[in-house]
């Protein structure tokens, strides 16, 4: 009976220690389509993908966040889904390269 309850004890303890740590938050437009969708962590701090839409449902951007900072490459797309510009932020700094993608294509470094 102790090895049970032990073994009870252990799994519930366990599932504790796996309990969800992020949550995504999910805000729309007045038309009904999903305007950003936002993952937070458990204290409520930006912590993983962010992804923005235009009203008609296409990706605007997606932004990288850990722990409150933009941290990854990012990417940013124009309103009939064709990439306008990406590169690397870290802790909300350009970091690197960063490219756009206009009529010219143009690359910018950052340090």
């Amino acid at each position: 009976m102790k090895k049970l309850l032990y073994f009870i004890m252990l799994i519930f303890i366990q599932s504790l220690a796996n309990a969800q740590t992020h949550y995504e938050k999910i805000i729309r437009y007045k038309n009904g389509n999903i305007k950003s969708i936002i993952s937070y962590n458990s204290n409520n701090i930006k912590d993983g993908q962010t992804i923005n839409y235009y009203p008609n449902g296409n990706i605007q951007s997606y932004i990288p966040y850990m722990n409150g900072n933009i941290n990854g490459v990012v990417e940013n797309y124009y309103k009939n889904e064709i990439l306008e510009s990406t590169g690397i932020i870290v802790d909300n700094l350009l970091e690197g390269k960063f490219y756009y993608f206009h009529k010219k294509w143009k690359t910018e470094i950052y340090n």
